[in-house]
């Protein structure tokens, strides 16, 4: 019969959060550590928790721009199972929304290049292009209907990061 992962560590790499990956290696019997680089740097290691032997977990930032992870896991025979993936580390733009006498302004900011810029306001939807303008910064201020005024605001840069934010204003 075939045992799970076949004598060999088994990794799983999967994106939990924003820039953020989970690496889990697991054994049936029991693993030594994990150890892993990015970019063919320096490794980083992590040894196997006396409490559970058969799993070693950790979540790890994923550097900005374009990378390499590389994941080894060995297990108590000095069996390496190695995985290696490519992956895109993005920032995402910072939108700030304030109300002045009548209007709410949209002000927009990244530190790579904003792509586009998408706002809903009451109903209705906007798109700006921003694409191939160098734009880091950019700020709108739109005029507020009578009563309860509705605001949703998506920020895309050009690595794709993805900022949206919602508000209400009354006016």
């Amino acid at each position: 019969y075939i045992v799970d992962g076949d004598g060999k560590p088994i990794i799983d790499l999967s994106l939990t959060k924003e820039n953020t990956i989970k690496i889990s290696a697991r054994d049936v019997k029991s693993l030594k550590y994990i150890e892993y680089t990015w970019n063919n740097s320096k490794k980083t290691k992590i040894e196997a928790n006396k409490e559970n032997l058969q799993l070693i977990e950790k979540e790890v930032e994923i550097p900005i721009g374009q990378n390499t992870l590389k994941v080894e896991a060995v297990n108590t025979n000095d069996v390496i199972t190695t995985k290696e993936l490519q992956i895109k580390g993005v920032k995402n733009p910072n939108i700030t929304l304030t109300k002045e006498e009548g209007y709410v302004v949209i002000k927009v900011e990244d530190e790579v290049e904003l792509d586009r810029l998408e706002y809903t306001l009451n109903g209705q939807k906007y798109r700006i292009n921003l694409k191939d303008k160098n734009y880091t910064s950019v700020q709108y201020k739109l005029k507020l209907e009578q009563g309860e005024n509705i605001l949703e605001v998506k920020a895309v840069n050009k690595d794709g990061g993805t900022k949206e934010q919602k508000g209400r204003a009354n006016n």
